[in-house]
């Protein structure tokens, strides 16, 4: 197997880690996780591979986006076109980033309506309002349904704290970077109040570009009797983004120097209702609603000077996505956990584009709508704390597209202070709304795109838990790919890829004031029977962080990266190989008192010249200084 050397090493260096370090480091709590199963299940009990970032992780890093907190993390590779103006994408083991279902607060918000096959750009969340992130890898969609071919990205804003809290931040950073963000959390009688209120610019981080967001967050949980409670969530944004258009070649090799001016607004609502009936049974009904309205005007792209590649134009696009689930869970016996249910999901697609072109400009536009309804069964077996056994079942019955059943089974095993795990699961997205209807290349004949998956692992946790190590191999394969096929300049379902990797990763808790994390990753993802290269996808990827307590008051965050080479192309200048590249981030916060927190970041340390797209420089080394008022 291709992977038999990088395994074999690596299965070296952690065999040889011992549980030699001091005994006094307080452990983060084992959080519930909420991604991977309707039924409650702690991390540590998990079969799926789940990584959870809490809020204490968010802070330290000082990071200014979901973005950069997320680039740390094992699997997931980040294609940022400079600075936020661009659309920011997310390869979670190098899968295509409309592979992955993002859900906030309940509520999936990618939308099929963009031309990038329904990802989901993270540029717009406000990072002071992410309580925690879950990452999913695996295919999901026996829990989420379409999307979730490779993974699901599950965040959740703030809640309110147990005595309430008002706080207030000021973000000042290089290239007129600005930031300013107001947080109220209260309990008004029954019932828990959470607001946050951000604006941010982003400045000028690279040439061409620019970002400015604008977001408010509302989330309420009233305690309507025992063992009752109603939940309420809301989440509005809108955006101001511009940079150089995809595939133009950058600030290097951009023949016209204009940029792509996008204009963004972003709602969701949501409504849940939770009633424990018994002790060993309990229902959920929600209902949620999501609406994406984006508006885009682009100059085009020459492959050489008045050569036009992409003729200039412009789209104007709103989708519509109403959901609601009934859920129901039920304690069968002290062993033995089920949870069943329905959900029904309403969508709706419209969208009016023009492109002028040597023949005039042609224009056209599309308003599709679907329905699906979902029936789920999930059934957890748990035998004592060493063996536990999970297997579910999703059946969607769609209304213009063809049935989906997808399944995922798993199972967890400990022996001593080893915990085995293996999982296998299937998992589909529906075509985008853009693919199947897009005025100039949409193919209304499109089928469901599916995948399957499976993945071993193994984890080894020292007896006083201040060390672990895992080690995980998966294998992916997709099938029924969309893709644009040049010589019907249409869109069509045709290629297999299939995506293999390894991760292993080490935690050390040296004492209370001292933590190390090693992450390290390969890829290998190719089109079967071509040799074609996928772009962007680095086989070796690499992470580092080091967390310091000079003091209660006083903490420090040091974070290393380093990405392998990728093949990449732009228009200007076809395929090309990008460099790989390391950088360092710092950061450090500082309580002076009760009320005051000081914070402070440097990223790319080392002024490291790297890209990540074609003709594009990320940003050199950038610092930013925030204050925070508690009350």
């Amino acid at each position: 197997m291709k992977f038999a050397v990088p395994v074999c090493v690596l299965t070296g260096v952690l065999a040889s880690v011992e549980d030699s370090f001091a005994t006094d480091q307080t452990q983060p709590l084992d959080p519930i996780i909420i991604s991977s199963s309707r039924i409650p299940t702690k991390l540590g009990y998990s079969i799926t591979n789940v990584v959870v970032i809490d809020r204490q992780i968010i802070e330290a890093s000082r990071a200014s986006s979901v973005t950069e907190v997320l680039r740390y993390q094992a699997g997931i590779h980040v294609q940022q076109s400079g600075s936020r103006g661009a659309v920011s994408s997310i390869f979670l083991r190098n899968n295509d980033p409309n592979y992955v279902a993002v859900i906030i607060d309940g509520v999936k918000v990618n939308d099929p309506t963009n031309s990038r096959g329904g990802s989901f750009d993270f540029s717009s969340i406000d990072i002071n309002s992410v309580e925690r992130i879950e990452i999913v890898k695996g295919a999901m969609s026996s829990m989420h349904g379409s999307d979730a071919l490779a993974g699901v990205i599950y965040i959740t804003t703030r809640p309110v704290s147990d005595s309430g809290e008002t706080q207030l931040s000021l973000t000042s950073g290089t290239n007129s970077y600005k930031e300013a963000s107001a947080q109220v959390r209260k309990k008004l009688a029954d019932t828990d109040v959470s607001m946050n209120v951000a604006y941010l610019d982003e400045g000028e981080q690279t040439e061409f570009s620019g970002f400015i967001n604008r977001s408010v967050n509302v989330n309420t949980d009233s305690f309507v009797d025992s063992g009752k409670k109603l939940s309420f969530r809301g989440r509005y944004n809108e955006s101001d983004a511009e940079s150089l258009p995809d595939d133009s070649g950058g600030e290097d090799f951009a023949v016209l120097r204009e940029v792509d001016q996008r204009d963004i607004h972003e709602s969701s609502l949501g409504l849940a209702y939770n009633q424990d009936v018994t002790a060993e049974w309990s229902y959920t009904i929600e209902a949620s609603n999501f609406v994406h309205d984006e508006d885009v005007v682009s100059p085009g792209v020459e492959s050489s000077p008045g050569v036009v590649a992409i003729p200039p134009n412009t789209s104007n696009s709103e989708y519509k996505r109403n959901y609601a689930i009934w859920n129901n869970n039920i304690e069968l016996n002290s062993n033995l956990q089920l949870s069943v249910g329905l959900d029904k999901q309403w969508e709706e697609g419209i969208s009016f584009g023009t492109q002028n072109s040597m023949f005039g400009p042609p224009s056209g536009s599309y308003s599709l709508k679907r329905q699906n309804q979902g029936f789920f069964i999930e059934t957890l077996y748990g035998a004592a704390e060493n063996f536990t056994i999970k297997l579910s079942v999703r059946y969607d019955d769609h209304q213009h597209a063809s049935s989906q059943t997808t399944g995922n089974l798993g199972f967890r095993y400990r022996k001593g202070s080893y915990v085995y795990t293996a999982s296998t699961g299937t998992g589909y997205k529906l075509p985008s709304f853009f693919a199947l209807g897009n005025f100039l290349v949409g193919n209304p004949d499109l089928v469901s795109e599916e995948s399957e998956y499976w993945e071993v692992g193994i984890k080894q946790v020292s007896l006083n838990q201040h060390a672990q190590w895992h080690f995980n191999i998966y294998a992916y394969e997709f099938e029924n790919l969309v893709d644009y096929d040049s010589a019907t300049f249409s869109m069509v379902n045709r290629d297999e890829v299939t995506s293999e990797g390894v991760e292993i990763g080490t935690n050390y808790y040296l004492n209370k004031n001292n933590a190390v994390s090693i992450e390290l990753n390969y890829s290998e993802t190719e089109i079967v029977g071509s040799d074609v290269k996928l772009r962007n996808r680095p086989r070796w990827r690499a992470t580092g962080q080091y967390q310091h307590y000079f003091s209660n008051a006083l903490s420090s965050l040091v974070s290393l990266l380093y990405v392998d080479e990728v093949h990449e192309s732009s228009i200007p200048t076809g395929n090309l190989v990008l460099d790989s590249y390391y950088r360092i981030d710092i950061s450090a916060n500082w309580q002076s008192s009760r009320v005051w927190i000081f914070g402070a970041s440097i990223e790319n340390l080392t002024d490291q010249d790297y890209q990540e797209i074609v003709g594009t420089d990320s940003p050199g080394i950038s610092a930013r200084l925030s204050v925070m008022a508690k009350y």
